[in-house]
């Protein structure tokens, strides 16, 4: 038996593919539409459904709901470009949130800095310099 070690590499890319793909939540609700059959809604897979850990629900959900950080971290992934915090706190003004701080944009970079850096969800693009604020992006 002769074994193909550039086939078991193609099929490893496409499997870690398949995995990126499906990690997704968005895709993976729509892949899981997709495949649902007309037996009244059950899945044609056999499995149960296992709820998600932690660990793999979207980082945005990780936030306790209600908060100023769950609230920044929402308003940040709908950013497709990069964005200060100044920007941020318009944005999420506009969109009817009430900030408590005396100067938002301050108070939303420094959330962003201290409590959301850590998780993933957004990361640093540009550092400040002078009067050019610190700018950040969301991670896919």
């Amino acid at each position: 038996m002769r074994i193909d070690l550039a086939k078991i590499d193609s099929q490893i890319r496409k499997l870690e593919e398949l995995k990126r793909f499906v990690s997704d939540p968005e895709t993976r609700a729509l892949l899981e539409t997709m495949v649902m059959n007309g037996d009244g809604g059950n899945s044609t897979s056999a499995e149960p459904e296992i709820p998600m850990r932690a660990a793999e629900q979207p980082k945005s959900r990780r936030f306790k709901a209600g908060t100023q950080i769950a609230a920044i971290a929402d308003a940040a992934m709908k950013y497709e470009k990069p964005f200060s915090g100044y920007e941020l706190a318009t944005k999420m003004k506009e969109e009817g949130y009430k900030f408590h701080a005396e100067r938002p944009g301050v108070a939303v970079t420094d959330v962003i800095r201290n409590s959301i850096l850590k998780t993933g969800v957004i990361r640093v693009y540009r550092k400040g310099r002078g009067s050019e604020p610190m700018l950040f992006e969301r991670v896919l």
